[in-house]
């Protein structure tokens, strides 16, 4: 009854006014994350999405968001890193590119030409101003819409 309307009221207000100081504590709790995650062996992401979601209020899809960025960053820096210190055979790495498209190819799969994959490249190019996107979005605008209750 009353409880979860305010529940409800208080993560409206967690999520819609954002001060210094829940920055702060979302800050705080995602150093917390990372070092009960280093010392248990689980990566920060297991952490830190529930806690934006269930402490802070944040949909589900922004926390899990927060947590790809955070991936693709650490493992971004820690890629580079072994690059420069020559730790890193690009010889190796090269050839398992090239043998998974090649196996790919192999079963079937177009590694190159998977649904979705021109798509994006036409939204891209709108976003960067390529003329003739605006053709392609009322494409895509005309299609037919998926059913809302079957949609995630």
């Amino acid at each position: 009854g009353n409880s979860a309307y305010e529940l409800a009221y208080w993560q409206r207000w967690w999520v819609m006014h954002l001060s210094l100081v829940i920055l702060l504590l979302i800050f705080a709790g995602a150093i917390l994350a990372g070092v009960v995650g280093s010392l248990v062996g689980l990566g920060g992401g297991v952490l830190i999405v529930p806690m934006l979601t269930l402490a802070f209020g944040l949909p589900i899809y922004f926390a899990i968001g927060a947590s790809i960025i955070s991936v693709i960053a650490t493992s971004s820096g820690a890629a580079a890193a072994y690059v420069r210190d020559h730790l890193t055979n690009l010889r190796i790495g090269m050839f398992l590119e090239i043998a998974t498209a090649y196996a790919g190819q192999l079963y079937g799969i177009d590694a190159f030409n998977q649904p979705g994959v021109e798509l994006g490249k036409q939204f891209a190019y709108a976003l960067l101003g390529r003329p003739g996107a605006d053709a392609a979005k009322k494409e895509w605008d005309s299609l037919p819409r998926s059913d809302p209750r079957w949609s995630v």
